[in-house]
């Protein structure tokens, strides 16, 4: 019943394709017997499923202890199938039914995945530019972003081009019909103070004013000499934008927001 080349193709474990498998029986078996109230429990190693007929709602008394003689009103009759004796109608369902859920648990995971970077900096390489130069499309490892041109360095965009690597600020992560779609930007605000983050994270930095491009003034609790040397990598990533470096004391200055 599992469709293995799918399962390989989405890179899903051995473990998710489980529950996916679970919960596509669960749903084919629900659907067949018209009982969306009743227990069902899945065994995917001994491949049988238990649905748990609820008395007298499911199965009227006198029916149920014909099976069982101690059944009573509210108790539950389980009824143990083996996948092999499915009927023909549930394995079309889980065939049908059983791909989706796997996309479906598929664009979860990456959306979880980089719902949890945004307002981080992740490096990408450009594949793809639209011609009218609206927009690019950027490969973050398997996942595709989008930097829309409101969101270029101007000074910078005639660098945009296939190949070329960029460390970008990810803006937000959206999921829609199984689709992660993820935002970029190379003009945020925080980009700068965020690269110096990821490389000293214990050392405190907000950007409180940039020219995209041209220069940013970031405040810092400390201008160490590591400092100063994170602020100078920060300006190669950034081709050339000048890092200016204010040092914040905590006693004469608000809370440092988060990056």
């Amino acid at each position: 019943m599992p469709d293995t080349k799918l399962i390989r193709a989405l890179g899903i474990s051995k473990d998710k394709a489980d529950i996916a498998l679970e919960l596509t029986i669960k749903d084919a078996l629900s659907n067949y017997f018209n009982t969306h109230e009743c227990d069902i429990v899945v065994d995917i190693e001994d491949k049988t499923a238990t649905l748990f007929w609820k008395v007298p709602q499911k199965v009227e008394i006198e029916e149920a202890q014909a099976i069982d003689p101690h059944v009573n009103f509210c108790d539950s009759l389980p009824l143990t199938l083996d996948f092999a004796s499915f009927p023909k109608p549930i394995v079309d369902s889980c065939r049908r039914v059983f791909p989706r859920v796997l996309e479906e648990m598929k664009a979860r995971e990456q959306y979880i995945l980089w719902k949890s970077n945004v307002q981080k900096a992740v490096e990408g390489v450009i594949v793809d530019v639209d011609e009218s130069r609206r927009w690019l499309e950027v490969d973050l490892s398997g996942q595709i972003g989008i930097m829309r041109r409101e969101e270029w360095i101007p000074k910078e965009a005639h660098r945009y081009r296939k190949g070329r690597v960029f460390l970008f600020y990810v803006l937000k992560a959206t999921l829609g019909r199984n689709i992660v779609q993820v935002f970029l930007s190379r003009c945020s605000i925080n980009l700068p103070s965020v690269i110096l983050k990821q490389r000293i994270p214990w050392i405190k930095f907000h950007c409180r004013k940039r020219y995209a491009g041209f220069k940013s003034w970031v405040h810092t609790n400390s201008k160490d000499q590591f400092v100063k040397d994170a602020a100078i990598a920060a300006r190669q990533e950034l081709n050339g934008e000048v890092i200016e470096l204010i040092l914040s004391s905590p006693l004469l200055s608000p809370p440092f927001p988060p990056v």
